[in-house]
């Protein structure tokens, strides 16, 4: 997920009052021009609309998910549907307010 996020956020030229921003015309890349003699190109973005089609596949691939696994669960017999379900959802609940959040705080005492 954060790798499809970071593929697909937009180049910002920053532009303050000594510095420029340009745009070479023969290939498309954008500069920041630092006083006018040197300028450096900013890593390859993709266009704004790239950012839709990433929510939109995400969402899609979401929803095929939630109709493969309640299609599956359908499948079983009631009460072991029911032990099923309740495992599944007490697995994502602990990942989610448990798991996640010990990693995201181990790794944030590591970084600082």
């Amino acid at each position: 997920m954060i790798i499809i996020e970071k593929t697909f956020q937009p180049s910002v030229v920053v532009s303050d009052s000594g510095m420029g921003s340009a745009m070479d015309s023969h290939s498309g890349v954008h500069c920041v021009c630092i006083p006018p003699t040197t300028c450096t190109i900013l890593p390859f973005s993709l266009p704004w609309w790239f950012r839709i089609v990433a929510w939109v596949l995400l969402w899609t691939v979401t929803l095929v998910c939630v109709v493969f696994v309640t299609f599956y669960g359908i499948s079983f017999a009631d009460e072991k549907c029911r032990k099923w379900l309740s495992s599944f959802f007490i697995s994502l609940f602990t990942s989610v307010l448990l798991t996640q959040p010990i990693k995201v705080c181990i790794s944030l005492s590591l970084a600082t």
